[in-house]
């Protein structure tokens, strides 16, 4: 029997692949002198790299051009049209312009070209893993590329026109001409290195990380040499001295590995490999020799700039962003590259334990942003790459160092700089995908199958397959929806839709493209890319005076200005750009166990999982079109110009099975709306409690903007308090809103799991609660997730506590009294209490939503009566949470949210009246949540989708 150390080109011949044995070597790095023989292996090569490549340019143009896309396809379309280049470290390398650039000269302009370089490159970084075939195996050669062929972030981002691909293309390659010439000592592998890191770094400033990570590998290796050890290298090596690298692993006085090889690199090719990448660095940042002054900055400004911008924090991730990303998308290489480290490299099963307890303290310090945080962070680097080194150059295993030296490293490096954002994970998944195919073709290449070999093939298969699901919907369906983490601020499909009705108008007006468009400056990104051919294309700050252009576009900030100045036009709004709800910021061990004990968050997650249902809904920045009213009647009606407000683009479906209240639902106009969406002042995203004031101000729990707003009781904005945060007086998701006789705020903290008590201008007065996951009465005073608040006549306070499915009654001043309820559908007991209200007579109402119906209970908690509520969800949903209220007169009065409606019912529980509908007029709402009554009986209700509360007249 082999060992399992035996280097895989000895083990990848075998029946799976045909009569290869033979060809071990001479297919990986010696075989470009005669075309390859049609064997069986070449032709499933052949056959991955075309699915390869008909994967990333199929149906490459549909998805709306990304801000980050518009702005390189749009430079690049300048320099194709002769207007220059200039190189800035803000848009990256210059590479990246010149090859779009050239996709335009030999294909022409459109969106399909613009994204024509990254799918090469994608194309080429499968095909690649070919010349890396004698270290991983040939099995394992060809998992790698499979694995970087399905998979999705490599998929997705090979479709996407950024700089990563480029650079990570490049990167491989890199690695390919390091290892080429390890394993040959031919002087074109030299010239590959060279030429591929001068490409790399002509690409983008990552190449600075790239560039530590294999240089202080380097640098390791050659320090255990100069130490006596002799590194062996899977591959072996039929050129050059002998025992440079091939013999196991040990002491001796035998040149090593490394050093060997970079002893044997003669002059005349360190010579010609330094010309390589002087020559592109030179040509690709002059723009070709026209601008001097982008050499000088290729090594000045681009590292400043981008060390400076890890202070900014672009996008401003937590540190565990690619801890939650990896996994979520790449399963395949993270479970089985990290097998890997441990099969190959960290074989002792305490240095595994030791390198798990590291990397969790380094996790540990990211997510609780503790003051010690770097130096565990810079500790467990070191650790981690030390042992890596040195256990698996000492046991003989270079090529598996080196890809866990990368993989560890690059983990962390990127976890720890300022700046995360979605596409950087391929420069992370990179080695352990290579890892994971390396694995796969040792256990997988062996004979016979064992349980375990059969339990490893089972389940990546399934993986396999569970990744081709997520590639369909992500890059063929809804790749500009944002309903997974890559897709980051993504530019909405009405953009295109805008275009489209812009391009009609012109060409009817015009013949072409001369119609003057007035674009506002906030809204530049995609137009500029989308309307490059109108010759009277212009921008502007903000309207100053009224406007004369057939079209005009706007962005909310200007809209109180823009408006009165537009009204010889008419309009449709859209959305701009939306993104993914970051409901995972501030993830705290609790809540990770959460996710996975609690019933409804793991349905919550496995929903996200398999059907990218999203936690909560889309954010979004919207823009308006306007068109002159001159040409709306005889050109644009049928253009749909027309006044009107845009739906909510995430808004829920309006029907969950029969409806039992269809036949009663009527329109009714509410009187006034106060709030509108977005993130200023008096303005709302996803508000849900609302509480009302002995002086009649209204007091809003504005929940994505975690913070609280106050309106006078016009409706008149007063002032706003809160941020994100756990410190006393921020938030993380406040929920209900309840205000005492003595006129104080009561908030839910719902994720910082705690009640928290304002003054009427904002001041913290108190706080109480901390986690728990506990039923019935363990844990008293503690919370998973607390909704719903209201104050009793006495001045007690009653919260629902959701995820314990439980009520919790405090003292006004926030002592903890009694709780009840438990898990169930009997008397008494819960499933996904959230709204709740008190009456006159002090009796609590408790929105039981799964299982639809209102309990009715004695200030005590003894069970009285209860209200079927039909409509309601009996499971896990979105945005199915109903809140409650009692008007004066006793009715009691709950919000329907996926019907978008209001329930009005007797104390008896008879249905009085129902109203609303899904939409965003004066008659409609979208995911109805808070519901409050005046003193007056009038009804106010949180519309929350749409971002504002409207107000019904009273019931009677």
């Amino acid at each position: 029997m082999r060992s399992t150390l035996d280097p895989p080109t000895a083990r990848a011949s075998g029946p799976a692949l045909g009569r290869q044995a033979t060809e071990a070597v001479e297919g990986g790095w010696d075989g470009g002198r005669r075309l390859p023989l049609p064997t069986l292996e070449q032709a499933l090569w052949w056959a991955v790299i075309a699915a390869a490549f008909l994967m990333r340019i199929w149906n490459l143009g549909a998805r709306a051009m990304h801000h980050d896309e518009s702005m390189e396809a749009f430079y690049s379309w300048l320099l194709y049209k002769g207007a220059g280049y200039q190189y800035n470290p803000l848009l990256h390398g210059p590479l990246t312009y010149h090859a779009t650039a050239l996709m335009y000269f030999l294909f022409g302009v459109n969106n399909t070209t613009a994204r024509l370089a990254p799918v090469i490159c994608g194309t080429i970084i499968v095909g690649a893993v070919w010349f890396l075939r004698p270290y991983l195996g040939k099995l394992g050669a060809l998992f790698a590329a499979i694995l970087l062929a399905i998979s999705p972030s490599f998929l997705y981002f090979s479709r996407f026109e950024r700089e990563d691909i480029y650079v990570t293309c490049f990167t491989l390659l890199m690695v390919v001409g390091l290892f080429g010439w390890l394993h040959t000592r031919r002087p074109r592998w030299i010239y590959l290195l060279f030429l591929s890191t001068a490409l790399a770094f002509a690409t983008k400033e990552s190449t600075f990380i790239t560039l530590f990570i294999f240089g202080t590998f380097v640098l390791g290796v050659l320090t255990l040499e100069a130490a006596g050890w002799r590194p062996r290298s899977e591959a072996a090596l039929p050129n050059g001295p002998e025992g440079a690298i091939s013999g196991r692993g040990g002491k001796s006085g035998t040149p090593g590995a490394i050093s060997a090889s970079i002893a044997a690199i003669p002059g005349r090719v360190w010579a010609i490999g330094v010309l390589c990448f002087a020559v592109v660095t030179v040509l690709l940042f002059t723009t070709l020799l026209t601008n001097r002054h982008g050499l000088i900055d290729a090594f000045t400004a681009s590292l400043q700039y981008w060390l400076a911008q890890q202070g900014v924090r672009r996008g401003d991730q937590p540190g565990y962003y690619y801890a939650l990303l990896l996994p979520a998308y790449e399963q395949i290489p993270v479970l089985f590259g990290i097998a890997a480290m441990g099969w190959y490299v960290f074989r002792r099963w305490f240095v595994a334990f030791a390198a798990a307890v590291l990397l969790g303290a380094q996790l540990v310090a990211l997510t609780s942003g503790a003051r010690y945080g770097t130096l565990v962070l810079a500790a467990a680097t070191l650790a981690l790459g030390v042992a890596a080194l040195y256990f698996g150059v000492t046991q003989g295993r270079l090529f598996a160092t080196f890809l866990t030296y990368w993989a560890i490293l690059g983990f962390i490096i990127y976890s720890w700089a300022g700046e995360k954002m979605p596409w950087l994970v391929i420069h992370i998944a990179l080695p352990f995908a290579l890892l994971a195919g390396m694995f796969l073709g040792e256990v997988l290449g062996r004979r016979p199958w064992t349980n375990w070999r059969w339990a490893v093939g089972i389940s990546a298969a399934l993986l396999a397959l569970f990744a081709l699901h997520a590639d369909w919907p992500l890059n063929y369906y809804r790749g500009d929806v944002p309903k997974d983490m890559l897709i980051y601020t993504q530019t909405s499909p009405q953009v295109k839709t805008a275009v489209a009705q812009i391009n009609q108008l012109a060409n009817r007006l015009t013949g072409g493209t001369g119609l003057q468009v007035l674009v506002d400056n906030n809204s530049t990104w995609p137009f500029a890319w989308y309307l490059r051919d109108y010759k009277n294309l212009s921008y502007t700050d903000a309207l100053t005076s009224a406007p004369t252009a057939p079209v005009v576009i706007t962005s909310p900030e200007n809209d109180a200005k823009d408006r009165p100045l537009l009204s010889d036009y008419v309009g449709n709004q859209y959305v701009l750009r939306w993104w993914f709800p970051e409901d995972y910021r501030g993830l705290t061990l609790p809540k990770a166990v959460q996710s996975v004990t609690d019933p409804a968050m793991r349905k919550t997650l496995w929903n996200w999982l398999t059907l990218r249902e999203t936690p909560s809904s889309l954010g979004t920045y919207d823009f308006d079109v306007w068109i002159r009213k001159d040409l709306a009647a005889s050109s644009a009606s049928n253009l749909t110009f027309i006044q009107q407000q845009q739906a909510a683009a995430s808004a829920p479906a309006a029907s969950q099975g029969p409806d039992p209240f269809a036949a009663q639902t009527t329109r009714i106009a509410s009187s006034h709306q106060i709030g509108a969406p977005g993130s200023g002042n008096g303005q709302l995203n996803q508000p849900r409690g609302i509480g009302i004031a002995p002086d009649g101000s209204l007091y809003v729990a504005d929940q994505a903007n975690n913070r609280v707003e106050k309106f006078d009781p016009n409706g008149k904005f007063v002032l706003a308090w809160g941020s994100k945060g756990t410190a006393p007086g921020q938030f993380d998701n406040p929920s209900g809103v309840a205000i005492d006789k003595a006129g104080n705020v009561w908030v839910t903290d719902l994720w910082n799991h705690r009640v928290e008590e304002f003054d009427a201008a904002g001041k913290f007065l108190n706080a109480f609660g901390t986690y728990a996951a506990a039923t019935g009465s363990a844990s008293p005073g503690k919370f998973f997730g607390p909704r719903g608040i209201a104050v009793g006549p006495s001045g007690d306070l009653y919260v629902t506590d959701t995820g314990n499915k439980r009520v919790q009654k405090y003292s006004a001043g926030g002592a903890f009294e009694t709780m009840w309820g438990q898990p169930g559908s009997g008397p008494g007991q819960f499933e996904e209490p959230v709204g709740i209200a008190t009456d006159a007579q002090g009796n609590v109402y408790v929105a039981d939503t799964w299982n639809r119906r209102i309990q009715k209970f004695s200030a005590a908690g003894a069970f009285i009566s209860q209200i079927s509520v039909g409509s309601w969800p009996a499971v896990q949903s979105t945005y199915g949470q109903p809140f409650l209220a009692i008007a004066p007169n006793g009715v009691v009065i709950a919000s329907d949210p996926l019907r978008g409606r209001v329930l009005a019912f007797s104390p008896a529980g008879t249905l009085l009246k129902a109203w609303g509908g899904v939409g965003s007029d004066a008659s409609s709402l979208s995911a109805p949540t808070g519901i409050a009554v005046t003193s007056g009986g009038q009804v106010v209700v949180a519309d929350t989708l749409n971002g504002r509360l409207l107000v019904f007249p009273p019931v009677s």
